[in-house]
């Protein structure tokens, strides 16, 4: 009888504590948001900014859900530098507003560096440059008198710092150049050649500089020849922003030579780029070069193609990008 009592206290015991502990967290709660997470990194490494922000904005849902803040902090910066690159300037103040807020609450410091940097960059955007600038010097000095290679965010730093020197103390930009090339040799120099793919996006900026310098010194030549090197690091790299960009660039160029037929070719490179990234903005600001240079070329009925696509663009329909696209197949026509 003893006995029996013991079982039924200890079966009580056993039910009880089933009942008031808390059920551990299934594991493929943390999963579901992780694996968002990579096919948000794998869509943004593809350039596909669109998809990445959706499966970011589910990941947010999912780390939310569970109140992981070690999750939600990444999620809400992925968000901001996917806004960023889509050019919605008050989503990435929105993410980065929310990240400060729960860096100071929960004391991530870790995850600072990153902060300041995007922070920084939407600064640029915004034409803050005050900000940025201090921002930048701030990220800048953890590694001033370093002479090994910079990390990645490091260098990100180093290119936005070149960048805001052309746009705002233009007398620093040669000087900002220099530190950004020397830390691109250390880091060429460092690195195992197979890792040196990664460089070349930033190998590719560093000839875009290199480009603007050669014009501000109205050296055209040099600057044809950095704007081709920029190119072939992008193509290396993968990285359709920076072909864009680059093809732009030169397109403008070519206009100011008033070559508009290699003109008309460049923009029609970077056109096809810019639609299968979905860069509203970029689009935009293409078509209107393309239809510049199709009007010098004298080819009204491109013109009139062309301008239906500015009006198909302007309409921001769901589908819009789906319609550009089969119109690009098309060959403009040319009389």
């Amino acid at each position: 009888m003893n006995r029996r009592l013991s079982y039924i206290l200890l079966l009580s015991l056993l039910l009880t504590a089933c009942i008031s502990a808390p059920p551990e967290t299934p594991p493929f709660a943390l999963l579901k948001a992780e694996e968002q997470m990579s096919t948000g990194t794998w869509a943004f490494a593809e350039n596909d900014y669109v998809t990445a922000s959706t499966h970011f904005q589910h990941a947010l849902a999912d780390y939310s859900a569970l109140d992981y803040v070690k999750g939600m902090v990444p999620a809400h910066l992925n968000l901001a530098e996917t806004a960023l690159a889509l050019h919605s300037l008050k989503a990435a103040q929105k993410h980065l507003d929310v990240v400060a807020d729960l860096i100071q609450r929960e004391r991530l410091s870790d995850l600072l560096p990153r902060l300041n940097l995007l922070q920084a960059t939407l600064a640029i955007r915004q034409q803050n440059y005050d900000k940025a600038l201090a921002l930048l010097e701030t990220l800048l000095l953890e590694i001033e008198g370093q002479h090994h290679c910079p990390s990645n965010l490091h260098l990100s730093a180093m290119s936005n710092r070149t960048l805001l020197a052309f746009m705002y103390t233009p007398q620093q930009a040669a000087t900002q150049l220099r530190r950004f090339e020397f830390a691109l040799l250390l880091c060429l120099n460092a690195r195992p050649r197979p890792q040196h793919g990664t460089l070349a996006a930033f190998r590719g900026r560093l000839e875009r500089f290199k480009a603007q310098l050669a014009l501000q010194q109205h050296d055209v030549q040099s600057a044809h020849q950095a704007l081709n090197k920029a190119l072939l690091h992008y193509r290396r790299a993968l990285y359709r922003p920076g072909l864009a960009a680059t093809l732009t660039e030169w397109a403008k160029l070519l206009m100011q030579q008033q070559n508009w037929s290699e003109a008309d070719n460049r923009l029609e490179r970077a056109i096809t780029i810019r639609l299968h990234m979905q860069d509203a903005k970029g689009t935009t600001q293409n078509l209107a070069l393309w239809i510049q240079v199709k009007k010098m070329l004298k080819q009204k009925q491109a013109v009139k193609e062309l301008e239906k696509w500015q009006a198909l663009l302007q309409e921001k329909s769901d589908d819009v990008w789906l319609h550009l696209r089969e119109a690009k197949k098309t060959k403009i026509h040319t009389p």
